[in-house]
Parts: C-alpha cells; structure tokens; sequence
C-alpha cells in the first residue's frame, strides 16, 4: 500500500516495503516482501509526511532499493529462520574447529615456553645488533693481552712445580710454615684504597663539568623534560666538582700525616696507615648512571661528551672506599702474622751460624762425651 494512499475509514493498514520502495498503490503484499502493521488514526498521514521528508528515512529507502533485488529472491523459496539456524549451525562448527585445531599449537607453545633457554634469546638478539658493526680487528689488543697472560700463567705453574720438587729445600722450608693465604688477600683488598688514592692525586685537578657544559646541564634540569631519576642525577652531578675538591685536600692532608713517615720494615708498622685511611668514605656517587644519562643527552655535543668521559675515569678509579672498610679493620693482625711468617721463613732459610767459645769452637755434646769416656778408662787402667 502505497503511503499517501491510506484508506481514512480503517483502523489498520499493511504497509508494503515493495510498494513504499516503488513509490506504487500495491494495496496486498507480493509475497516473500518484507511488511508491517501499524494502527491508523487521524494524525497518521501528518506523521508520514513528516517520515517521508526526514534525511533518515530517505536514506533508509535508499538502502532498502539496493537490497530488493536480494529480498525477490527469497520469494517463497527461502526462509529467513533456516537460513539463521544454518548460520548459527556452520558458526559453531567452525569455533569447535578452531579451538580443536588450536590444542595442539597451543600445546607446542607451552612447550617452547617452558625451554629454559629460550629466556636468553632477547639478550642475545640485543648482543648481536649492539656488535654487529664491531670489526674483529679492534678485539686484537685483547687477544694479544690474552696471549701474554696464558704465557705468564704457563710460567708461574712450572715455578709452582718446581716448589713442589722434594728435592727442593726450600719448597720443604715453605710448606712447614703456617698458612697465611686469607692474611694476604685481607691485605691485598685493604690495599686497593691506597692505589684509588694514588691515582685519584695524579688526576689532581680534574674538572667534571666545565664553565660550557654547566649550562647545558642547567638548562636541561629548567626544562622540565626529565624525569624524577634523572633529574636527580644532573643534580649530584653539578655537585661533583666540589666534592672532588674535599676529598682532593683530605687526601693531601693524610699524606703529611707524621704517621707515614714512621714506617718501618715490619710490615706491622703500617697499621695505622691503613686505620688513617678506613676513615675516609671516599664518594659513592654512582658515575656510571651519571654518564649515562649525560650520554643521552648529549646527542653528538662534545662539551658533554668530554663530562661523559671524565665520569668514565672516575668510576674506573672507584672512589667508595666504604667498601674496603671491613678489610682495613683485620689489618693489623694480618700485617702481624705475616711479620711473623717472613720472619720464621727467613730464619729457616738463613739460620744463624753456631756458637764459639773463646778457645775454639763448641765441641758437639757426643764428641765430649766420648772424650770423657776415654779419659775415665785411662785412669782406671792406670
């Protein structure tokens, strides 16, 4: 039924889709066409007329047009309900299919996932693209240093086996004496402090951040741009300077200290060199995060690349001392024990030459007692 044709006297109508598509008076629904019913009153054709001049509903018929072709062919042939059903029947099949078909991928992921190795393959990707543009030649100083440890090292075992020799009285010599292998690497740990001191005071007078890059760093820390960890880093490292300058003057201090100069040859002597200096911290910045952050930022600057650098130095030096504290505090019993050892190595190997009374020399205790012997039994037969 065509929508400016509605009969006024009924009280409901069968509104066509074909018919409202063609525009036509179809007053019975061709069959398989898609129709509704609606009540009727007397405000009906006002509202239609609005409906028909509405955008959306213009467009609604404009895409009812395009599917007509497709509803004649469901001309009462085809139903709507079945074809739902097999629809929803062929979904099912194909999500039962798929999750069927997936058990086994799934399964051989799990697998994989639980290869311990394979953890490992992220960190070795990101080596390989770190140095993929690494020449093999720039490893040759390394491979040359390696040669010449292995060389030094053959070495010391052939002597190490030459002390083990039982024919080797001083091998004998050394092994009598007392194990004192933990004493030494107290000391040697203990000793580290001073070899950072020495090579900080060579560096005497080095300048993290300079009068050109402090600016640049001042600026980035206004900018607003970093966040909370980096901006503290920028910040200790303004301060660097001055705290280089601090312990730059105690060191030099500890250096006049009347202590050194009365050291002596036992090595126990120099325990209150290593007391003087289990009080000093050192500085435990972290240059190495400094540096990096500073690299970021950087981006091919050479004022901040140089900071960079100077970052790199001080962290290969090491300036926490804190950490050899602990060594320092057995040092005096270690630089006492091997006082010791020496001594009684020394003495085994050097043994004093035997005493001499002011006739001559002593006469061993048998030799004196067969003398004696001799005598008794002269008199006897006398």
């Amino acid at each position: 039924m065509c929508v400016s044709c509605w009969p006024a006297t009924l009280s409901t109508a069968t509104l066509s889709l074909p018919s409202l598509l063609a525009g036509g008076a179809a007053a019975v629904p061709c069959p398989g066409s898609l129709h509704f019913t609606i009540a009727l009153d007397d405000k009906i054709p006002a509202e239609l007329e609005k409906l028909k001049n509405m955008e959306v509903f213009k467009d609604l018929l404009a895409a009812f047009k395009t599917l007509k072709p497709h509803f004649d062919r469901f001309n009462g042939t085809v139903s709507m309900d079945k074809q739902v059903k097999q629809i929803e029947t062929d979904f099912i099949k194909t999500i039962n299919d798929y999750i069927g078909d997936s058990t086994g991928f799934l399964t051989m992921l799990q697998n994989l996932h639980n290869i311990t190795e394979l953890k490992l393959v992220d960190d070795a990707i990101g080596a390989l693209r770190k140095y993929r543009g690494v020449s093999i030649e720039s490893f040759d100083p390394v491979a040359t240093e390696i040669k010449d440890v292995r060389s030094k090292i053959k070495d010391f075992k052939e002597k190490i086996g030459e002390m083990k020799d039982t024919g080797n009285p001083e091998a004998k010599m050394l092994v009598q004496e007392s194990d004192v292998s933990k004493d030494s690497e107290n000391i040697g740990s203990a000793t580290r402090v001073f070899s950072k001191i020495k090579s900080l005071l060579e560096s005497d007078g080095i300048v993290i951040v300079d009068s050109l890059a402090k600016p640049i760093i001042e600026n980035f820390l206004n900018s607003g741009q970093l966040d909370p960890t980096e901006q503290k880093k920028l910040q200790q490292l303004l301060q660097l300077d001055g705290e280089l300058d601090k312990l730059s003057t105690t060191l030099k201090t500890l250096q006049l200290s009347p202590v050194i100069a009365a050291t002596d040859a036992n090595l126990s002597s120099f325990s209150p060199v290593y007391n003087l200096a289990g009080k000093i911290n050192g500085l435990q910045s972290d240059f190495y995060g400094m540096a990096g952050s500073v690299d970021k930022l950087a981006q091919g600057n050479q004022e901040l690349l140089k900071v960079k650098k100077q970052l790199e130095l001080l962290n290969a030096i090491g300036l926490d001392f804190t950490k050899h504290h602990e060594a320092i505090t057995g040092t005096q019993k270690s630089l006492e024990t091997m006082d010791l050892f020496f001594a009684s190595f020394a003495k085994k190997i050097n043994p004093p030459p035997p005493q001499t009374s002011p006739s001559g020399p002593l006469k061993n205790e048998a030799v004196l007692e067969e003398e004696l012997d001799s005598e008794n039994s002269m008199s006897v037969t006398g």
